[in-house]
């Protein structure tokens, strides 16, 4: 019955709602064999498409992307797809600045009554939970915040058993040759035994700019390819003492990138004449 059970599930995630499954035992040299045989009849198909989107701030960015949906009207319904569009929706606003999304935020709803082997989809983004206010007892109905990089914070000499450790240099570096422009924020103790452009030249972050999910994957794999570093981490927390930049629908950011060195090794080459 279990397996009966699963082979029905899978059928309708793949569209087809009025699928049979039958099964029957034979029984030979005290062996039971189960043959199963599944009909899977008509297929439903997609008809109609609906976004229900709660937050006009949010409902902009993801109807400007809407070309891009991986959602067709005619098209067989498939559990896998809309998993697969929840999990590029989901992308698609990280990349668009907004940290704290996830695909937790994005349900579906499948209305396959209309008896013509149709089905509308309705697919609905959430608001944040509703939280207490901390002065009174009114509620606040939060909203998706659009997040832009306030620091990019760089330890080069980051230990992982003590990551509170305090540092006792600040050094500003300026990729550029003026002195205006955004500045890496480099806290480490003595004399940094790197280039700080070896290391900011690999770093697509920056102050000013939105948080894109995108930027800090290709931050984590140059980091990488230079292979001076053993531990490597980017890590984000939200920007304190800023409340004049921060809105119902923005918020800052402080990028921090944990740089851990690979142990350096001396290597002696000696020639023994024969």
């Amino acid at each position: 019955e279990r397996t009966r059970r699963q082979f029905m599930l899978y059928m309708h995630s793949k569209g087809y709602f009025l699928a049979e499954v039958r099964d029957t035992v034979i029984l030979r040299n005290n062996k039971a064999l189960v043959h199963y045989t599944v009909r899977g009849n008509q297929a439903y198909h997609i008809r109609n498409i609906r976004l229900n989107i709660r937050d006009d701030h949010v409902a902009g960015f993801i109807g400007a992307d809407i070309e891009n949906s991986l959602l067709r009207s005619g098209q067989r319904y498939d559990a896998d797809i809309l998993q697969k569009e929840r999990e590029r929706v989901t992308r698609f606003m990280r990349s668009q600045g907004f940290f704290h999304f996830s695909r937790d935020f994005i349900t579906f709803q499948i209305d396959s009554t209309l008896g013509t082997h149709q089905a509308d989809i309705e697919m609905t983004v959430h608001n944040p939970p509703t939280v207490r206010g901390s002065q009174s007892d009114t509620l606040s109905r939060p909203r998706h915040r659009r997040f832009v990089i306030n620091q990019v914070q760089i330890f080069p000499d980051f230990n992982a058993f003590s990551p509170q450790a305090d540092y006792a240099d600040t050094t500003l570096f300026r990729p550029g040759r003026s002195d205006q422009g955004p500045a890496f924020v480099f806290l480490h103790n003595g004399p940094m035994r790197i280039r700080p452009q070896a290391i900011t030249s690999n770093i697509l972050l920056e102050p000013g700019q939105h948080y894109a999910i995108g930027q800090v994957e290709q931050t984590h794999n140059y980091l990488s390819g230079l292979r001076n570093f053993r531990f490597i981490n980017i890590q984000f927390i939200e920007a304190r003492g800023l409340e004049n930049e921060r809105t119902d629908t923005t918020g800052m950011l402080n990028a921090r990138v944990q740089l851990t060195r690979a142990p350096t090794y001396a290597y002696t080459i000696e020639a023994e004449g024969l």
